[in-house]
């Protein structure tokens, strides 16, 4: 069984719950199992929610925002790339606890980095 260790040499976040704050983390060991280890690469283009004020409101209801984390969830992927991600958007996806139990991120919004 071959087994490699990858590192990822970008700034990353984990929650911390002591904290209630993402918190930067020193750099990700993380030992892959070539042969076994399964993994999901997901990526979800959201819509940046920085448009005119008519698409503003139909890319901000509550309902597209849940439905967006129900997504991310579903897909339970390994690794997961979001885009047209505003901090606005980036804050109220963060603020599920399942994502914070679950993932590291290379990127906080202003207001919690």
């Amino acid at each position: 069984m071959k087994v490699t260790t990858t590192r990822f040499d970008v700034d990353t976040f984990k929650y911390s719950e002591d904290s209630g704050k993402w918190e930067p983390q020193a750099s990700i060991d993380t030992p892959v199992d070539a042969t076994n280890e399964i993994f999901r690469v997901a990526t979800l283009n959201i819509l940046a929610d920085c448009f005119p004020r008519m698409v503003e409101y139909a890319i901000l209801s509550d309902k597209r925002k849940k439905s967006l984390v129900e997504e991310i969830i579903t897909q339970d992927a390994t690794f997961l790339g979001l885009n047209e991600v505003t901090d606005q958007a980036l804050s109220e996806i963060l603020e599920n606890d399942w994502i914070k139990k679950t993932y590291y991120v290379s990127k906080v919004p202003t207001d919690q980095g």
